[in-house]
């Protein structure tokens, strides 16, 4: 990990300090350690369920695009974007592309991507 690097990480638990061993990378308070997938990238969720999932299926597509699906996108992504000087938005792993699509229709220039 390069120090740039482990200047802008902390521990998604704790807020601490992460330092490299190896092939992991562990936190100098809570002692959590994150191991790198197996497409080389370093796994940071505290509840490992949430990989259970290879993608996603039609039915939670649907319900993301139903009545009031926006709410997250109004209430909290859209005025924290609009408090910044820029107008081009990169959603890394953006999942079904929903704030995406809300943030091109509201007149930004959004961009997703899903990682490995």
């Amino acid at each position: 990990m390069s120090k740039a690097s482990a200047d802008m990480l902390v521990c998604p638990a704790c807020h601490g300090r992460l330092n490299e061993q190896g092939g992991s990378i562990s936190c100098e308070s809570c002692k959590l350690s994150f191991e790198k997938n197996q497409g080389g990238f370093l796994e940071f969720a505290l509840d490992r369920e949430c990989y259970v999932t290879t993608s996603t299926t039609s039915d939670h597509a649907d319900a993301q695009d139903s009545e009031g699906a926006h709410r997250l996108d109004d209430e909290y992504i859209l005025p924290y974007v609009r408090r910044e000087a820029s107008h081009r938005v990169l959603d890394v792993d953006c999942g079904i592309g929903r704030t995406v699509t809300h943030l091109v229709e509201t007149c930004y220039d959004a961009y997703g991507v899903v990682l490995p």
